[in-house]
């Protein structure tokens, strides 16, 4: 039981951390930008391209998401570029505890 409600709040903590790394973005903060890119990093990094996008496709249906945000829940083309992306957030940081993980 425990784990299934985990695994059903998991699409929702993907959808904070997408829109906590926006606002780091947007509001240039790079430290907390890493630590949150790690975050997001460790939910995306082990499960396949496959399962991702899917993820991502089943937000948006769900309508969580709002018209104006859907356009960032595309899953990408070319992952390793978007966990690149992400990677040198955390390499910003210049934090070694968070550049080892």
């Amino acid at each position: 039981a425990e784990y299934q409600e985990i695994l059903a709040n998991s699409s929702k903590f993907l959808v904070l951390l997408k829109r906590v790394v926006k606002f780091f973005e947007d509001t240039k903060q790079p430290q907390c930008l890493g630590v949150v890119a790690l975050r997001l990093m460790e939910q995306l990094y082990y499960k396949p391209d496959m399962l991702n996008e899917a993820v991502y496709k089943a937000i948006v249906s769900s309508g969580a998401i709002p018209d104006e945000e859907k356009a960032d829940w595309e899953w990408p083309g070319n992952s390793q570029e978007f966990m690149a992306s992400l990677c040198r957030y955390v390499y910003a940081t210049g934090q070694a505890r968070l550049q080892c993980r």
